[in-house]
C-alpha cells in the first residue's frame, strides 16, 4: 500500500471523498424568492452565491460535511459581472455563480 500525500492527490480524489477538506468557500445566503404557491406546496430551496470556480460537488460537500446540513439537489448557474459605466470609464463588476439548493 503506498501512501500518498496530500499535495499528491487530485481536485477529482477530493470530490469523491477520500480528503475531508473543509474549504475556504464564501456562500453567502441570498433572501428567497417565494410566492404564496411556493409556500403551500412546501417548496424549500435556499439560494448561495459563490466564486465562478466552486462546483456543484465542492457546495454540496461543504454544506453536508462543515455545516452538517442535508442537501437532496444541487443546481448552479453562472453570471457574469454587468457592466457598468463610470467617470473613471467602463468597468466591470465581478462574476458570479447561483447554487440553487433543496
Amino acid at each position: 500500500a503506498r501512501r500518498t500525500s496530500r499535495r499528491a492527490m487530485t481536485s477529482v480524489a477530493r470530490r469523491l471523498g477520500r480528503v475531508v477538506p473543509l474549504p475556504n468557500l464564501r456562500l453567502t445566503l441570498q433572501p428567497p424568492r417565494l410566492s404564496r404557491d411556493d409556500l403551500a406546496r412546501g417548496v424549500d430551496e435556499v439560494v448561495f452565491r459563490a466564486d465562478p470556480r466552486v462546483t456543484k460537488l465542492e457546495v454540496r460537500a461543504y454544506l453536508e460535511r462543515a455545516l452538517r446540513v442535508k442537501t437532496t439537489d444541487v443546481r448552479t448557474s453562472n453570471y457574469d459581472g454587468a457592466k457598468r459605466r463610470d467617470r473613471g470609464g467602463v468597468y466591470r463588476r465581478a462574476a458570479v455563480k447561483k447554487g440553487y439548493v433543496t
